[in-house]
């Protein structure tokens, strides 16, 4: 068993739900999707993954991280309606201009008039396809961060006395 735990797992659940909700954005949902363009489930994804890193910093510092760049990513998301993404980013990353074209909701094009340039997906990753952002490039290494605690949390150190342990004992 590994000897990290992470506590108030149900926060991330829950932001979870919210952000599927808002992006299949069900009819029966938009009295409670549209209000302030849309803005108030980016905030309640936010808090929510906010209060679960905070909850969990004493165990994994990596948490600071990882809220850093949700922030970020929820910042240009509530100033813009949508992650906003750079055209020429997600054509070097190999997207089809067809795709690009798409009106996909929550990720509208940077366009001038746009807010907080540098924290949209600007960062193409030409063999997978996609477009990330500094909070995403943020998140990503909050989430190695993790795994690599998570794989030394089931290891033991070694002492000397459980070093002799690991040996078969001499033959008489």
């Amino acid at each position: 068993m590994l000897g990290l735990r992470l506590r108030h797992l149900w926060l991330v659940w829950t932001a979870v739900g919210v952000q599927v909700m808002r992006q299949t954005d069900p009819a029966w949902a938009a009295i409670a999707l549209r209000p302030l363009r849309g803005l108030w489930p980016v905030v309640v994804i936010w808090l929510l993954a906010t209060a679960f890193a905070v909850s969990n910093l004493r165990a994994l510092p990596a948490m600071l991280l990882l809220a850093l760049g949700f922030t970020l990513n929820s910042l240009a998301t509530a100033a813009n309606g949508g992650m906003p993404f750079w055209v020429p980013a997600a054509r070097l990353a190999g997207i089809s201009n067809e795709v690009i074209g798409r009106q996909r909701l929550g990720h509208p094009p940077l366009t001038p008039h746009s807010s907080m340039h540098l924290l949209a997906d600007v960062i193409p990753l030409p063999g997978l396809h996609r477009v990330l952002s500094i909070g995403d490039v943020a998140m990503l290494g909050a989430l190695g961060w993790l795994l690599a605690a998570l794989v030394l949390a089931g290891r033991k150190p070694t002492t000397e006395k459980n070093r002799d342990d690991c040996h078969d004992p001499p033959q008489a």
